[in-house]
């Protein structure tokens, strides 16, 4: 499963490290989507431990620990980048201070919403309103 949740890690984050800039709207994607995965990772771990040691192992209370703990120590490192990422993607474009303003938002709602971790694939109205945000602010940045 380790192996699993780094080759996906790999994938999502290989088109940023492709481009020499990666966009303002894609960093919150990729951060967002690390942390999913981290959190699904967490949560896909506590049940192996469960199904191959029992409710009451070792295993399972320190699985259990990190179903909260693994994602909130993810958002917490993204936040501290989307913070300084937002004030500069501002500057960049002032104009569209609101529209920056409205992702940001929904971003850390999305991020909120990761903890505790869902499975993979969820869908959530809150993941929903950020992409489509995300999607709208793109747009807007190319067509300057």
């Amino acid at each position: 499963m380790k192996i699993f949740s780094a080759l996906v890690l790999l994938a999502l984050s290989a088109p940023a490290y492709a481009s020499e800039t990666t966009t303002f709207v894609s960093s919150l994607k990729n951060w967002a989507y690390e942390c999913e995965i981290i959190g699904a990772t967490a949560l896909a771990n506590a049940d192996t431990a469960l199904q191959k040691h029992g409710a009451n192992s070792y295993e399972v209370a320190l699985s259990k620990s990190k179903i909260i703990e693994a994602p909130k120590i993810c958002i917490e490192d993204k936040m501290e980048s989307g913070n300084a990422s937002v004030d500069q993607e501002i500057r960049r474009h002032p104009q569209l201070r609101a529209a920056i303003g409205e992702t940001y938002s929904k971003w850390i709602t999305y991020l909120f919403w990761l903890v505790p971790p869902h499975p993979l694939g969820t869908v959530s109205l809150e993941k929903t309103a950020f992409e489509m945000s995300a999607i709208r602010l793109q747009a807007q940045i190319d067509s300057l």
